[in-house]
């Protein structure tokens, strides 16, 4: 999982943004387990009714207990995952900020430099090609 680090005036990381992409897939794969499991304990729920007349009080009191039981894992679990997709849309506003102050600080980056004389204007038509083959090119290798 690539991970990107925000750093403090002094360059210490003080934020991690987690690649959202590998999280979606996490994710996912917890819905899917989340899923088979409510399966499952539905299943167990319809064999313990099938074969009520075969156990005794005791067996079927410990059963309907354990059922219980696993509902309330179920319901954790979920709160979990909920938890979890909320800190994810939190990590996007976090990306997207980021990004932000990224593209600020190119800006602050260059334009100290035009003020130094080392930098150059670039015309605005050739600025837009410029990028516009950038992000053909970032488009064709499947990074944008």
């Amino acid at each position: 999982m690539s991970t990107r680090y925000i750093f403090d005036a002094e360059g210490k990381p003080i934020e991690a943004v987690l690649d959202l992409d590998e999280i979606r897939k996490v994710l996912e794969t917890q819905r899917q387990v989340a899923e088979v499991v409510a399966r499952v304990v539905k299943v167990t729920r319809e064999l313990v009714n099938t074969q009520a007349h075969t156990r005794t009080a005791a067996k079927a009191a410990e059963d309907a207990a354990q059922y219980r039981r696993d509902l309330r894992t179920i319901a954790d679990a979920q709160r979990t995952l909920s938890s979890f997709v909320w800190d994810l849309e939190e990590l996007e506003e976090i990306e997207e900020d980021l990004e932000d102050l990224e593209a600020i600080q190119a800006y602050d980056a260059d334009m100290e430099k035009l003020e130094r004389g080392d930098g150059e204007l670039v015309p605005w038509d050739q600025a837009k090609r410029e990028i516009d083959e950038e992000r053909a090119e970032l488009r064709s290798r499947g990074e944008l």
